[in-house]
C-alpha cells in the first residue's frame, strides 16, 4: 500500500539580509506594547540586539525588555515572565534570539491568558491543562542564531530545576509565532563555539525527521536539503563568522529543518539529550545531541541503511561510488570528524554529567521513547548499553 501523511503547517518567514529593518513595522499589527525577550546579551552581539530594540522604538512600540532568558529556560522563570507581561499589558511577545529566548517567548504568551503556570502545560505532566490558541498572544521571533529551528516550530522546551527534568509544552498550532524575521547579518557575530553546536541542532533536526518511519517525500525533500547545507557550511561558518555566504546559508538550513520538525519530529538523540541536560542543565542543546550520535547512527544502521547513505553522500560525494552498505556504515566516521573539527566531540563523563544521574537519565529516556515507531525504539538493555558508551565514549 502507498503511504499516507498529513501535513499542517502554516509560517510566516522575513527572511534575508536586512529583513530585521521591518521589525517595527510588523510589531504595529498587533499593538503598540511588546515584551522583547533575550538572553543576557553576549558582548559581540550588543549591537545587533541594540539595533532591534532600536528598530522598534523608532516605530513607536513601547519596549518591556525581559533580558534574562537563559540557555535550557525554567519553568518558573518562564511563569516570572508571564506574570510581568499581564502586569504591563503588554500587545505582544517578541522573542530575540535562539531558541532559548524565542521558546520563553512562546511560554510567556502561554502563560498571559493561562492560569497554573506553564508546567502544567506540558508532556511531563500526566493530565495537562489544555491551550486555548485564541488566548495566545502573538509572538514575533526574531532570530540571531542558526540552529534551533524554534521561529517555525509549535515547540517551546523547558525545564523544572526541582525535578531536574526538560521537557516542551504540548504542540498546538497556536504555539507557532506568527511572524519570524530571519536576517543572517543579525548572526555574523556568533561565537564559534554557539555557531558550531546550534548548526549540528541544524543537522539533528533534519536527520531526525528524515531517518524515521513517519517521514515522507516532503520531509526528504526539505531535510536533505538542509543537512546538505550543514555539511557543506556549518565548518566555514564555524571558522570564520564574518563568512556572509555561509551564514546565509546556514540560516536557510535552520528554517528548513525547523519546518521538518514541524512536519514530523525529532527522535532518540533528543530523548537522551533532553535527560541529560535535565540533570546537568548547562549543557547546551546542540552539545547534548551531538554526544548521541556517533551511538545512534550505530544502532540505526540496520533500520535505515537507505537513508544513511544518502546523507553519507551529502557528506563525501566520493560515497555515491560504493553500495548503500558501505556508504552507510561510514557515517559515523564522518559526524566523529564533523565534530572534531568543530571542537564539540566529547562525552557526557567530560561535560560533568555525574555517574550517579546515568540510571535517571535511562529511565526517562525509556518513559519518553515510547512515541517513537517501532522500528526505531530500541529495548531496555540496547538503551542502557547506548547510554553506557555515551558518557565514557572515546574517539
Amino acid at each position: 500500500m502507498l503511504r499516507q501523511f498529513s501535513m499542517d503547517f502554516a509560517a510566516n518567514v522575513l527572511f534575508g539580509e536586512g529583513s530585521v529593518a521591518s521589525a517595527g513595522e510588523v510589531a504595529l499589527r498587533y499593538g503598540r506594547t511588546a515584551m522583547v525577550v533575550t538572553c543576557p546579551w553576549p558582548d559581540e552581539q550588543v549591537p545587533q540586539f541594540k539595533r532591534v530594540l532600536r528598530i522598534l522604538e523608532d516605530a513607536g512600540i513601547r519596549v518591556v525588555l525581559f533580558n534574562r532568558a537563559r540557555s535550557n529556560p525554567t519553568s518558573a522563570l518562564i511563569d516570572e515572565a508571564g506574570a510581568i507581561a499581564r502586569e504591563e499589558r503588554i500587545d505582544m511577545v517578541i522573542g530575540l534570539g535562539g531558541g532559548s529566548a524565542i521558546d520563553t517567548a512562546k511560554g510567556a504568551s502561554l502563560c498571559y491568558a493561562h492560569d497554573g503556570g506553564v508546567w502544567q502545560y506540558t508532556y511531563a505532566v500526566d493530565d495537562p491543562y489544555p491551550i486555548f490558541p485564541e488566548k495566545l498572544l502573538p509572538v514575533i521571533a526574531i532570530t540571531t542564531t542558526s540552529g534551533t529551528g524554534s521561529h517555525v516550530t509549535p515547540y517551546a522546551v523547558l525545564q523544572n530545576t526541582k525535578l531536574r527534568v526538560k521537557t516542551a509544552v504540548i504542540a498546538t498550532k497556536g504555539m507557532m509565532p506568527n511572524v519570524a524575521i530571519v536576517d543572517p547579518e543579525q548572526v555574523v557575530s556568533l561565537p564559534p563555539y554557539q555557531t558550531a553546536v546550534t548548526g549540528f541542532d541544524v543537522f539533528a533536526h533534519a536527520f531526525e525527521a528524515y531517518v524515521d518511519d513517519h517521514s515522507n517525500p516532503f520531509v526528504e525533500l526539505l531535510a536533505l536539503h538542509a543537512i546538505k547545507i550543514a555539511a557543506r557550511n556549518l565548518v566555514s561558518a564555524y571558522k570564520d563568522g564574518t563568512d556572509k555566504q555561509a551564514r546565509y546559508n546556514m540560516a536557510i538550513g535552520d528554517t528548513l529543518a525547523g519546518m521538518c520538525i514541524t512536519l514530523n519530529n525529532t527522535s532518540m538523540p533528543h530523548l537522551i539529550g533532553q535527560a541529560i541536560i535535565g540533570k546537568r542543565h548547562e549543557i547546551t542543546h546542540g552539545q547534548s545531541l551531538a554526544i548521541a550520535y556517533p551511538e545512534f547512527v550505530d544502532c540505526a544502521l540496520p533500520f535505515y541503511e537507505s537513508e544513511m547513505a544518502k546523507v553519507a553522500r551529502l557528506f563525501s560525494p566520493t560515497l555515491k561510488h560504493v553500495n548503500d552498505g558501505e556508504a552507510a556504515s561510514a557515517l559515523k566516521g564522518i559526524l566523529i570528524a564533523w565534530q572534531r573539527e568543530l571542537g564539540i566531540l566529547t562525552s557526557a563523563a567530560e561535560l560533568g554529567v555525574s555517574e550517579e544521574d546515568k540510571e535517571a537519565v535511562l529511565e526517562e529516556t525509556l518513559r519518553t521513547c515510547a512515541f517513537l515507531t517501532q522500528k526505531a525504539r530500541q529495548s531496555r538493555a540496547q538503551v542502557s548499553a547506548m547510554i553506557n558508551r555515551i558518557w565514557y565514549q572515546r574517539f
